[in-house]
């Protein structure tokens, strides 16, 4: 029924071994379903010697969706969207913003829309 209807199935590189993205790759190889892809979830435990390059290839092929949970940290974001372009991703990014203490959430969504921009250009 989902298929017929285009619903996604979205399974984040998130948690207790499934945020290493070689279970991922292993849970999307036995599924084998064009609707069922993997949410590609920037945890800095995905860095090796400062980038990701590997881990995001090992999972490209099923990237339905993108996490970005602060695009403000040490993590290789120009290298991730390098990476996305490279593989011609088409589709949205999910972020993860503000903070309890965000006494400015406006300026917050201004400061990620330019990051992102930047980003993506």
């Amino acid at each position: 029924m989902a298929d017929d209807n285009g619903v996604e199935i979205w399974l984040e590189v998130h948690g207790s071994g499934t945020s290493n993205p070689a279970h991922i790759r292993t849970i999307m190889e036995v599924c084998g379903h064009p609707k069922v892809g993997a949410c590609w979830n920037s945890n800095l435990t995905e860095v090796k010697d400062g980038s990701i390059k590997e881990p995001f290839t090992l999972l490209s092929k099923w990237l339905l969706s993108c996490h970005i949970n602060d695009l403000f940290n040490q993590y290789p974001w120009r290298e991730l969207f390098n990476l996305m372009r490279l593989m011609q991703y088409d589709r949205f990014t999910l972020a993860e913003m503000g903070k309890a203490d965000d006494s400015d959430p406006v300026g917050t969504l201004k400061k990620y829309r330019q990051k992102w921009v930047e980003l993506t250009s």
